[in-house]
């Protein structure tokens, strides 16, 4: 074949008048970057609003974010569309065959998919599925089992060597009753599944005992002694292709269980300038044990003391916002931070914390004195974001404002 006419078996984007070498190169290099290229699959790339931001950077790193969804292209934040590879639709995700169908059309289409995730916890499980009918690499769902419940994180954390609360798994009257015999008043009473506030229970003697039995539809239900504590302390992090912890910060809350459920669901939260030895070495073994790669977690602990007890280990960032409280108390781009680690672009630096930022939420319907555009008017120059979701709106604002978010109508 004469060399000049090289060119013309070429794909039309490099059937141009270059030299016939400086065309090769160029087929040559663009076919390595996509055999090259991580192949990262995500689930409902809409959820939460903030996965956009993940999507953006992944993409920004040359990884080729493809998708499925069960939300119509056209109605997809164009933010989102402009960064994805391809969007496959879907009725509806609980449909799994169509999953999967649409997961073999990208096989066939890009080649072997590196990376099977969601940024939403409700659709952790069908990645799980999702990975062990492709083989990707990932947690498979008997790996997943250890974080659906509480009471086999229970079984995790006391295999790493880290304290927890006394307690039982419960799925009959009977080993309600058995166990309340083995723990001291007061008890706390919660899904072994979920995490729903409205279904823990604070059983401070025999008789809310009892009154929690007649009420109890025998959902398996885990039973534990309350313990004293001066602040629950969640740690958020991120986890690398080892298995090691890349990222990790202790968001702390005065409020408790009890007082958050007296107090109609109010929260606030800000961010440990750093860990204390100790947090750190639970953390670290606790995700060893675990055994996960590649993710973002949640680490929830009750700090009494120097002293913690393990409560609830989580995989993703149950709360969207917690990454903008991270941004802005570590001035960092935690968004590209994950994608970097994803991409695995080199080494990463630890961010050095900035400054203090308060995370507040308040029921989104609430009966306030102030609205969220009067409580903006009030911090003009340390108000930083407004968000809502699943029914709660949340501030974040750089410096304490409490009292006047918090307060009620008069």
């Amino acid at each position: 074949m004469p060399t000049e006419d090289f060119g013309a078996l070429m794909p039309a984007r490099f059937n141009c008048k270059k030299k016939p070498a400086m065309v090769v190169l160029a087929y040559i290099n663009t076919i390595l970057k996509e055999l090259l290229a991580v192949n990262y699959l995500i689930l409902a790339p809409n959820q939460p609003a903030n996965s956009r931001e993940y999507v953006r950077r992944l993409a920004d790193h040359q990884v080729q974010v493809l998708a499925i969804g069960d939300c119509q292209y056209d109605q997809l934040d164009g933010h989102l569309k402009s960064h994805l590879t391809e969007y496959y639709y879907v009725p509806s995700l609980a449909d799994q065959e169509a999953v999967v169908r649409g997961l073999a059309f990208f096989i066939h289409k890009y080649g072997l998919i590196d990376r099977v995730t969601s940024f939403s916890p409700a659709y952790q499980e069908l990645a799980a599925h999702l990975r062990q009918q492709f083989n990707i690499e990932g947690a498979k769902p008997r790996e997943m089992g250890r974080v659906t419940n509480k009471s086999h994180m229970k079984q995790f954390f006391e295999k790493a060597f880290v304290p927890v609360a006394k307690g039982q798994a419960i799925k009959t009257k009977r080993q309600l009753t058995s166990a309340a015999k083995k723990l001291d008043f007061p008890l706390i009473a919660k899904p072994d599944a979920g995490y729903d506030l409205a279904q823990i229970y604070y059983l401070a003697d025999q008789d809310d005992l009892d009154q929690f039995a007649e009420t109890w539809d025998l959902t398996p239900y885990l039973l534990e002694e309350a313990c004293d504590f001066d602040q629950l302390v969640q740690v958020i992090g991120m986890v690398d292709d080892q298995g090691q912890v890349a990222f990790a910060a202790a968001v702390t809350s005065p409020k408790g269980l009890r007082e958050s459920q007296s107090q109609g669901g109010e929260f606030a939260f800000t961010i440990l300038p750093e860990m204390d030895d100790l947090l750190v070495a639970h953390v670290d073994k606790i995700v060893k044990q675990f055994k996960f790669k590649h993710t973002m977690f949640s680490l929830e602990f009750l700090q009494t003391g120097d002293k913690y007890l393990a409560l609830v280990f989580q995989l993703g960032n149950p709360m969207p916002i917690l990454a903008d409280l991270v941004n802005y108390s570590f001035d960092m781009d935690s968004y590209d931070y994950f994608a970097r680690l994803e991409a695995q672009t080199g080494d990463l630096d630890q961010p050095e914390f900035k400054e203090a930022v308060y995370l507040y939420q308040r029921p989104l319907n609430g009966n306030y004195r102030y609205d969220d555009s009067e409580i903006r008017d009030l911090y003009p120059e340390t108000a930083l974001a407004y968000q809502v979701a699943d029914g709660q709106e949340s501030f974040l604002i750089k410096e304490e404002a409490g009292e006047t978010i918090f307060a009620p109508a008069e």
